[in-house]
Protein backbone atom coordinates (compact mmCIF):
# COMPACT_ATOMS: atom_id res chain seq x y z
CA UNK A 1 0.00 0.00 0.00
CA UNK A 2 2.62 2.23 0.72
CA UNK A 3 4.43 1.82 -2.54
CA UNK A 4 1.08 1.62 -4.80
CA UNK A 5 -1.07 3.92 -3.52
CA UNK A 6 -0.80 6.88 -5.88
CA UNK A 7 -1.61 4.30 -8.82
CA UNK A 8 -4.37 3.07 -6.84
CA UNK A 9 -5.88 7.12 -6.60
CA UNK A 10 -5.26 7.36 -10.25
CA UNK A 11 -6.86 3.93 -11.17
CA UNK A 12 -9.96 4.66 -8.55
CA UNK A 13 -9.27 1.11 -7.31
CA UNK A 14 -8.41 2.99 -3.62
CA UNK A 15 -11.96 2.70 -2.79
CA UNK A 16 -11.94 -0.84 -3.57
CA UNK A 17 -9.83 -1.20 -0.28
CA UNK A 18 -12.48 1.20 1.85
CA UNK A 19 -14.69 -2.20 2.58
CA UNK A 20 -12.04 -4.41 3.95
CA UNK A 21 -10.92 -1.64 6.13
CA UNK A 22 -14.32 -0.71 7.72
CA UNK A 23 -15.04 -4.43 7.78
CA UNK A 24 -11.95 -4.67 10.33
CA UNK A 25 -12.49 -1.82 12.41
CA UNK A 26 -16.17 -2.93 12.98
CA UNK A 27 -15.05 -6.60 13.77
CA UNK A 28 -11.68 -5.82 15.77
CA UNK A 29 -11.47 -2.15 16.47
CA UNK A 30 -8.74 -1.43 14.51
CA UNK A 31 -7.64 -2.23 10.54
CA UNK A 32 -3.95 -2.67 10.08
CA UNK A 33 -3.74 -3.02 6.00
CA UNK A 34 -5.28 0.58 4.50
CA UNK A 35 -4.84 2.95 7.17
CA UNK A 36 -0.81 2.50 8.03
CA UNK A 37 -0.12 1.79 4.18
CA UNK A 38 -2.14 5.44 3.18
CA UNK A 39 -0.11 7.06 6.07
CA UNK A 40 3.32 6.01 4.79
CA UNK A 41 2.12 7.24 1.12
CA UNK A 42 0.35 9.69 2.42
CA UNK A 43 3.35 11.77 4.17
CA UNK A 44 5.53 10.34 1.54
CA UNK A 45 3.74 12.22 -1.41
CA UNK A 46 4.30 15.64 0.94
CA UNK A 47 7.30 15.42 1.39
CA UNK A 48 8.00 15.61 -2.27
CA UNK A 49 5.88 17.87 -3.48
CA UNK A 50 7.32 20.08 -0.49
CA UNK A 51 11.18 19.21 -1.06
CA UNK A 52 10.11 20.50 -5.06
CA UNK A 53 8.98 23.71 -3.43
CA UNK A 54 12.03 24.14 -1.54
CA UNK A 55 14.13 23.65 -4.39
CA UNK A 56 12.40 24.99 -7.40
CA UNK A 57 13.56 28.61 -8.27
CA UNK A 58 10.42 28.29 -10.69
CA UNK A 59 7.74 30.64 -8.75
CA UNK A 60 4.71 29.19 -10.53
CA UNK A 61 5.95 25.57 -9.40
CA UNK A 62 6.71 26.61 -5.69
CA UNK A 63 3.58 28.40 -5.28
CA UNK A 64 1.54 25.09 -6.67
CA UNK A 65 3.97 22.81 -5.25
CA UNK A 66 4.04 24.13 -1.16
CA UNK A 67 0.26 24.23 -1.02
CA UNK A 68 -0.51 20.88 -2.67
CA UNK A 69 2.46 19.07 -0.14
CA UNK A 70 0.82 20.69 2.58
CA UNK A 71 -2.39 19.39 1.77
CA UNK A 72 -1.18 16.18 1.17
CA UNK A 73 0.81 15.45 4.68
CA UNK A 74 -2.40 16.49 6.41
CA UNK A 75 -3.74 13.55 3.77
CA UNK A 76 -5.08 15.13 0.99
CA UNK A 77 -3.05 14.02 -1.87
CA UNK A 78 -4.82 14.88 -5.35
CA UNK A 79 -3.66 18.12 -5.42
CA UNK A 80 0.13 17.06 -4.82
CA UNK A 81 -0.69 13.90 -7.23
CA UNK A 82 -2.29 15.62 -10.31
CA UNK A 83 -0.62 19.21 -9.58
CA UNK A 84 2.90 18.24 -8.78
CA UNK A 85 4.04 14.70 -8.91
CA UNK A 86 2.37 13.12 -12.19
CA UNK A 87 4.52 15.94 -14.40
CA UNK A 88 7.69 14.68 -12.43
CA UNK A 89 7.64 11.27 -12.79
CA UNK A 90 10.99 10.73 -11.20
CA UNK A 91 10.08 12.84 -8.04
CA UNK A 92 7.15 10.19 -7.65
CA UNK A 93 9.36 6.99 -8.00
CA UNK A 94 10.59 8.98 -5.23
CA UNK A 95 7.78 9.08 -2.91
CA UNK A 96 6.76 5.62 -4.46
CA UNK A 97 10.11 4.20 -2.35
CA UNK A 98 9.79 6.53 0.72
CA UNK A 99 6.18 5.15 0.98
CA UNK A 100 7.49 1.94 0.26
CA UNK A 101 10.34 1.83 2.73
CA UNK A 102 7.93 3.21 6.00
CA UNK A 103 5.40 0.92 4.48
CA UNK A 104 7.69 -2.11 5.64
CA UNK A 105 8.45 -0.15 8.89
CA UNK A 106 4.78 -0.31 9.60
CA UNK A 107 3.64 -3.35 8.99
CA UNK A 108 6.65 -5.15 10.99
CA UNK A 109 5.89 -2.91 13.79
CA UNK A 110 1.97 -3.97 13.42
CA UNK A 111 0.64 -0.41 13.19
CA UNK A 112 -2.84 -0.06 12.97
CA UNK A 113 -5.61 2.73 12.77
CA UNK A 114 -8.42 3.07 14.87
CA UNK A 115 -10.61 5.22 13.27
CA UNK A 116 -11.52 5.56 9.39
CA UNK A 117 -10.01 8.98 8.88
CA UNK A 118 -8.12 9.80 5.61
CA UNK A 119 -4.11 9.27 6.86
CA UNK A 120 -1.79 12.46 7.53
CA UNK A 121 -0.51 14.18 10.07
CA UNK A 122 -3.62 15.84 10.88
CA UNK A 123 -5.03 12.15 11.28
CA UNK A 124 -2.39 11.13 13.88
CA UNK A 125 -4.88 10.58 16.96
CA UNK A 126 -6.90 7.95 14.94
CA UNK A 127 -3.09 5.77 15.66
CA UNK A 128 -3.76 6.29 19.51
CA UNK A 129 -5.28 3.15 21.08
CA UNK A 130 -5.05 0.71 23.73
CA UNK A 131 -1.25 0.12 22.57
CA UNK A 132 0.75 2.96 23.65
CA UNK A 133 3.24 2.34 21.11
CA UNK A 134 1.05 2.35 18.26
CA UNK A 135 1.33 6.17 18.00
CA UNK A 136 5.35 5.85 18.35
CA UNK A 137 5.32 3.22 15.52
CA UNK A 138 3.27 6.24 13.47
CA UNK A 139 5.71 9.13 14.55
CA UNK A 140 8.35 6.61 13.34
CA UNK A 141 6.82 5.81 9.89
CA UNK A 142 5.67 9.40 8.93
CA UNK A 143 9.75 10.19 10.17
CA UNK A 144 10.75 7.44 7.38
CA UNK A 145 8.57 8.29 5.20
CA UNK A 146 9.97 11.83 4.71
CA UNK A 147 13.30 11.33 5.11
CA UNK A 148 13.60 8.90 2.86
CA UNK A 149 11.53 10.72 0.03
CA UNK A 150 13.06 13.88 0.89
CA UNK A 151 16.19 12.65 0.41
CA UNK A 152 16.00 10.99 -2.63
CA UNK A 153 14.17 13.81 -4.30
CA UNK A 154 16.39 16.61 -3.50
CA UNK A 155 19.23 15.05 -4.78
CA UNK A 156 18.24 12.35 -7.39
CA UNK A 157 14.94 13.21 -8.52
CA UNK A 158 14.01 16.21 -8.84
CA UNK A 159 15.64 18.59 -11.83
CA UNK A 160 14.63 21.82 -12.06
CA UNK A 161 12.29 23.84 -14.28
CA UNK A 162 13.83 26.74 -15.55
CA UNK A 163 11.80 30.15 -15.19
CA UNK A 164 12.18 30.71 -18.92
CA UNK A 165 10.15 27.64 -19.92
CA UNK A 166 6.99 30.09 -18.47
CA UNK A 167 7.61 32.83 -20.83
CA UNK A 168 5.54 32.91 -23.86
CA UNK A 169 5.98 31.30 -27.04
CA UNK A 170 5.49 32.75 -30.32
CA UNK A 171 3.10 30.56 -31.95
CA UNK A 172 0.92 31.65 -34.43
CA UNK A 173 -2.94 32.16 -32.89
CA UNK A 174 -3.01 30.23 -29.87
CA UNK A 175 -5.89 29.94 -28.59
CA UNK A 176 -4.76 31.28 -24.91
CA UNK A 177 -3.90 34.80 -26.55
CA UNK A 178 -2.48 37.64 -25.05
CA UNK A 179 -4.60 41.15 -25.18
CA UNK A 180 -3.70 44.26 -25.76
CA UNK A 181 -3.71 44.85 -21.77
CA UNK A 182 -1.54 41.76 -21.23
CA UNK A 183 -4.09 39.51 -20.25
CA UNK A 184 -4.81 35.83 -21.24
CA UNK A 185 -7.82 34.05 -22.37
CA UNK A 186 -8.83 30.56 -22.14
CA UNK A 187 -12.04 29.49 -24.70
CA UNK A 188 -14.21 26.94 -23.26
CA UNK A 189 -13.42 22.95 -24.18
CA UNK A 190 -17.31 22.20 -23.82
CA UNK A 191 -20.70 23.35 -24.84
CA UNK A 192 -23.06 23.26 -21.30
CA UNK A 193 -24.30 25.26 -18.49
CA UNK A 194 -21.18 27.28 -16.56
CA UNK A 195 -21.42 26.01 -12.37
CA UNK A 196 -19.45 27.73 -10.14
CA UNK A 197 -16.11 25.98 -8.56
CA UNK A 198 -17.65 26.18 -4.95
CA UNK A 199 -21.07 24.27 -5.97
CA UNK A 200 -18.90 21.38 -7.50
CA UNK A 201 -19.57 18.21 -4.87
CA UNK A 202 -16.48 17.61 -4.15
CA UNK A 203 -14.32 19.17 -1.97
CA UNK A 204 -11.10 18.63 -3.47
CA UNK A 205 -12.13 20.46 -6.40
CA UNK A 206 -14.60 23.11 -4.49
CA UNK A 207 -12.00 23.83 -1.57
CA UNK A 208 -9.86 25.45 -4.65
CA UNK A 209 -7.04 22.98 -3.70
CA UNK A 210 -6.02 22.35 -7.17
CA UNK A 211 -5.99 26.24 -8.33
CA UNK A 212 -9.11 28.52 -9.33
CA UNK A 213 -11.05 27.61 -12.35
CA UNK A 214 -14.98 27.01 -12.85
CA UNK A 215 -17.04 23.94 -13.67
CA UNK A 216 -19.32 23.18 -17.18
CA UNK A 217 -21.97 20.61 -16.79
CA UNK A 218 -21.79 19.26 -20.42
CA UNK A 219 -24.49 19.04 -22.96
CA UNK A 220 -22.34 17.36 -25.79
CA UNK A 221 -19.94 14.32 -25.35
CA UNK A 222 -16.86 15.82 -26.39
CA UNK A 223 -13.90 17.87 -24.79
CA UNK A 224 -12.27 19.79 -27.00
CA UNK A 225 -8.97 21.79 -26.68
CA UNK A 226 -9.63 25.35 -25.45
CA UNK A 227 -6.20 26.21 -26.35
CA UNK A 228 -3.31 24.86 -28.58
CA UNK A 229 -0.67 23.06 -26.70
CA UNK A 230 0.82 19.95 -25.03
CA UNK A 231 -0.54 17.27 -22.82
CA UNK A 232 1.15 17.32 -19.86
CA UNK A 233 -0.77 14.69 -18.15
CA UNK A 234 -3.36 11.69 -19.50
CA UNK A 235 -5.38 9.49 -17.30
CA UNK A 236 -5.92 5.69 -18.82
CA UNK A 237 -9.36 6.03 -17.12
CA UNK A 238 -9.54 9.12 -19.66
CA UNK A 239 -11.62 11.25 -17.78
CA UNK A 240 -9.32 13.61 -17.05
CA UNK A 241 -5.94 15.86 -18.61
CA UNK A 242 -3.88 18.03 -18.06
CA UNK A 243 -2.76 20.54 -20.61
CA UNK A 244 -0.44 23.21 -21.34
CA UNK A 245 -0.97 26.67 -23.73
CA UNK A 246 1.93 27.92 -25.39
CA UNK A 247 1.82 30.73 -23.20
CA UNK A 248 2.73 28.08 -20.45
CA UNK A 249 -0.84 28.20 -18.71
CA UNK A 250 -1.77 24.80 -17.31
CA UNK A 251 -5.38 23.71 -17.31
CA UNK A 252 -6.41 20.50 -15.05
CA UNK A 253 -10.00 19.07 -16.91
CA UNK A 254 -11.48 16.59 -14.84
CA UNK A 255 -14.80 15.04 -16.60
CA UNK A 256 -17.37 14.30 -13.92
CA UNK A 257 -17.06 13.53 -10.78
CA UNK A 258 -15.12 10.19 -9.11
CA UNK A 259 -15.67 8.97 -12.92
CA UNK A 260 -12.37 7.19 -12.21
CA UNK A 261 -14.23 4.34 -11.02
CA UNK A 262 -15.34 3.70 -14.72
CA UNK A 263 -12.22 3.04 -15.57
CA UNK A 264 -12.46 4.14 -19.36
CA UNK A 265 -15.73 2.67 -19.87
CA UNK A 266 -18.17 5.28 -21.80
CA UNK A 267 -14.91 7.50 -22.59
CA UNK A 268 -12.38 7.09 -25.43
CA UNK A 269 -9.42 9.01 -27.02
CA UNK A 270 -6.26 8.52 -28.45
CA UNK A 271 -4.79 11.41 -26.02
CA UNK A 272 -1.00 10.23 -24.70
CA UNK A 273 1.28 12.13 -22.95
CA UNK A 274 3.29 14.61 -24.80
CA UNK A 275 1.19 14.89 -27.92
CA UNK A 276 0.49 18.19 -29.50
CA UNK A 277 -2.58 19.35 -29.55
CA UNK A 278 -4.69 22.36 -31.59
CA UNK A 279 -7.26 24.72 -30.13
CA UNK A 280 -10.46 22.81 -31.11
CA UNK A 281 -9.48 19.30 -31.74
CA UNK A 282 -11.69 16.86 -30.18
CA UNK A 283 -9.54 15.23 -27.22
CA UNK A 284 -11.58 12.94 -25.46
CA UNK A 285 -15.18 11.47 -26.60
CA UNK A 286 -17.92 9.97 -23.86
CA UNK A 287 -21.43 8.87 -23.18
CA UNK A 288 -23.43 11.42 -21.44
CA UNK A 289 -26.28 9.21 -21.14
CA UNK A 290 -24.53 6.00 -20.38
CA UNK A 291 -22.28 7.78 -17.42
CA UNK A 292 -24.97 9.33 -15.48
CA UNK A 293 -27.18 6.26 -15.52
CA UNK A 294 -24.01 4.60 -14.18
CA UNK A 295 -25.29 7.32 -11.55
CA UNK A 296 -22.31 9.59 -11.86
CA UNK A 297 -22.42 13.51 -12.14
CA UNK A 298 -21.02 14.61 -15.24
CA UNK A 299 -19.99 18.18 -13.82
CA UNK A 300 -16.34 18.82 -15.34
CA UNK A 301 -14.00 21.11 -13.40
CA UNK A 302 -11.65 23.07 -15.45
CA UNK A 303 -8.89 24.78 -13.10
CA UNK A 304 -5.61 26.39 -13.98
CA UNK A 305 -3.55 24.83 -11.34
CA UNK A 306 -0.18 27.05 -12.09
CA UNK A 307 -1.95 29.89 -10.95
CA UNK A 308 0.84 32.66 -10.49
CA UNK A 309 0.47 35.08 -7.19
CA UNK A 310 1.38 38.17 -9.56
CA UNK A 311 -1.68 37.56 -11.73
CA UNK A 312 -5.87 37.09 -11.15
CA UNK A 313 -8.19 34.84 -13.08
CA UNK A 314 -11.63 36.42 -14.13
CA UNK A 315 -14.33 33.56 -14.75
CA UNK A 316 -17.02 34.27 -17.40
CA UNK A 317 -20.18 35.71 -16.22
CA UNK A 318 -22.32 33.70 -18.45
CA UNK A 319 -24.86 31.16 -17.68
CA UNK A 320 -24.33 28.62 -20.57
CA UNK A 321 -20.82 28.38 -22.89
CA UNK A 322 -20.37 26.94 -26.46
CA UNK A 323 -17.08 25.44 -27.90
CA UNK A 324 -14.57 28.33 -28.36
CA UNK A 325 -16.12 31.32 -26.30
CA UNK A 326 -14.41 33.11 -23.60
CA UNK A 327 -14.19 31.02 -20.43
CA UNK A 328 -11.79 32.43 -17.98
CA UNK A 329 -8.92 35.52 -18.27
CA UNK A 330 -5.75 35.87 -16.39
CA UNK A 331 -4.82 39.80 -15.88
CA UNK A 332 -2.24 41.77 -13.65
CA UNK A 333 -3.19 41.42 -10.11
CA UNK A 334 -3.82 45.11 -10.45
CA UNK A 335 -6.39 44.62 -12.73
CA UNK A 336 -10.15 44.51 -11.44
CA UNK A 337 -11.49 41.21 -11.41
Amino acid sequence: MGTLQPFLIITGTAWAMTPIATGQLSKSGYEMINGPGMLASNVAMGAATLCVALKTKNSNLRQLASSSGFTALLGITEPALYGVLLKFRRVLIAAMIGGGCAGVYAGVSGLVRYAFVSPGLAALPAFIGENPMNIVHALVTCAISIVVTFTLTWFIAFKDVPEEQDAVSETPQPAVSPTSDGETEVFSPLRGQVVALSDVNDDVFSGGLLGEGLAIRPEEGVLRAPFSGTVMMFLPSCHAVGLQSDSGLELLIHIGIDTVNLNGQHFSSTLKVGDRVEAGQALIRFDIPAIEQAGYDLITPVIVVNGDAQRALRLTAAAQVDYGEPLMVQSAKEAQV
